[in-house]
């Protein structure tokens, strides 16, 4: 696309790893914390993860504020419905995520699948104790994405504006994307209970209204798409 990638190569945190005949590889350690707390969701984007555990990142909690592109494009956002998660600094709130590391040499097309956010270093803790620094994809804006990636109106228009008529991506005026709300409800759900009462209580609309409201006051039709009419 001719896009502006942040360079990562000698700032991310980097694993050392060995492997048969006694190379040494290194690794990238990611944070997920919607959709691919499940397993098979993170293998559809990065196929060659490795190392998969949970662990938790204190001070971020989730925020459905980003419009959702890849969503628009296959038909399952449309309305107010068109928002996926960011992470936004949250004092006080711990988020659980997944962990799983990634090569360092496949990094960069990693994060420019997922430029439309911010590059963080963050610290996690694992279940067992052990600590580490990882990348967690965060918050951005629509000022920095357009001074730093979509930096003219033919990249705007070739990443975004094909695609979605307003001027803004990061809005506090959206609702979840439908399908991908139950893909990331079951996914921690699937962790257990506790997990998911953990999602719906540190998880908000742009508007500062948590999930566990929004599904209280929508129901079922939180997860579905609504019709043209109904908008």
């Amino acid at each position: 696309l001719g896009s502006k990638v942040v360079s990562t190569s000698s700032s991310e945190p980097s694993n050392q790893k060995v492997q048969g005949g006694g190379l040494m590889t290194s690794t990238i350690t990611i944070a997920g914390y919607g959709s691919l707390m499940d397993e098979s969701s993170a293998r559809q984007t990065t196929p060659d993860l490795t190392n998969w555990r949970y662990g938790t990142v204190d001070g971020w909690a989730r925020v459905f504020d980003l419009v959702s592109i890849i969503n628009i494009r296959r038909d399952l956002g449309r309305g107010r419905q068109l928002a996926t998660c960011t992470a936004r600094r949250r004092e006080g709130v711990t988020l659980h995520v997944c962990l799983y590391d990634v090569p360092s040499d496949g990094f960069a097309a990693l994060e420019a699948r997922e430029r439309r956010l911010r590059t963080e270093r963050v610290q996690y803790q694992e279940a067992n104790g052990s600590a580490g620094e990882a990348v967690m994809f965060t918050q951005y804006s629509d000022a920095e994405y357009r001074s730093e990636r979509a930096v003219t109106a033919d990249m705007w228009h070739e990443e975004v504006g094909q695609y979605y008529s307003g001027q803004h991506i990061y809005r506090d005026d959206l609702l979840p994307v439908p399908s991908y709300l139950k893909k990331t409800v079951d996914a921690y759900a699937a962790l257990g209970p506790d997990l998911r009462d953990h999602f719906l209580d540190t998880s908000f609309l742009g508007d500062g209204s948590s999930i566990r409201a929004y599904l209280q006051e929508r129901g079922e039709r939180a997860f579905t798409l609504d019709q043209p009419e109904d908008e």
